[in-house]
């Protein structure tokens, strides 16, 4: 009898190490994924920064190239301008790396009540985004997409156009409203922003006009993966390529559409 219980006992206590040993596992391998997860995240806001770097070191050639265009040729002295932009507005910035996390955005705002926009640069991304969530948001995309634009209820865009706000709790849209628009509505508390371009990106950021020091907002941003950087690297580089071309050709319009012509 002895022997049973003791045989009983130890099994109970050999389970309870398992269980222990398990839920072990489970933490070192969770606590694991947060590390590489992390590493991944700063590794891409890294990217963004050599991006942001490429693009500023590009804008200052073509600035370099005016003035001296100016100058070489005796054309009155060039004014320079600088708007300052200021984002003490943001209340907090987050990067996330998958579209199904604009998913779970919309979903939590439904359930705390909240207002928010999304630009979304894929017109199907965003009309598929829109599609799920019906009933809560309101979709825009360019009138030039022949494909999704029907799905815009035109009534609805003029009369944000019109009133400078938005009535359903969410605006999906595509860079089309990145400019020309504003937003003032201090329920609108968040800004979801998947679009590659640094500039559009920052306009998209300032859609909503800021009150006071009250209205604040939280803007979450997509992290640009390897691929997509490449590609924009690349289209940077074609643009320069381009530019150089355009004049040392003597600023010929034929030639450079003769050796870049339009897809």
């Amino acid at each position: 009898m002895k022997l049973k219980q003791y045989c009983n006992n130890r099994g109970t206590i050999l389970q309870v190490v398992l269980v222990i040993f398990i839920v072990l596992i489970l933490n070192i391998s969770l606590v694991f994924n947060n590390i590489i997860e992390n590493s991944r995240s700063l590794e891409r806001i890294r990217e963004l920064d050599r991006a942001r770097l490429l693009e500023i070191t590009i804008l200052r050639y073509y600035k370099e190239t005016i003035l001296k265009y100016i100058k070489e040729n005796n054309l009155k002295e060039a004014i320079e301008y600088e708007i300052p932009f200021d984002f003490s507005f943001i209340r907090q910035l987050t990067f996330f790396h998958k579209d199904v996390t604009m998913e779970e955005f919309i979903k939590e705002g439904i359930e705390q009540g909240d207002k928010g926009i999304f630009f979304i640069q894929s017109a199907e991304k965003a009309y598929k985004l829109y599609s799920k969530f019906k009933k809560h948001c309101v979709f825009n995309c360019s009138a030039n997409n022949k494909k999704y634009y029907k799905y815009v209820d035109e009534d609805t865009i003029k009369n944000i156009l019109k009133n400078e706000r938005f009535e359903e709790q969410f605006l999906i849209t595509t860079s089309c409203f990145d400019a020309g628009i504003n937003i003032i509505d201090r329920e609108v508390k968040h800004i979801v922003i998947d679009i590659v371009d640094i500039g559009s990106l920052i306009q998209c950021m300032g859609r909503k006009r800021i009150q006071d020091k009250e209205d604040d907002v939280n803007i979450y941003i997509k992290i640009i993966n390897n691929q997509k950087l490449a590609g924009l690297r690349r289209s940077i580089q074609q643009k320069v390529e381009m530019a150089d071309f355009y004049i040392k050709s003597d600023y010929s319009v034929e030639q450079l559409l003769k050796k870049y012509p339009r897809e």
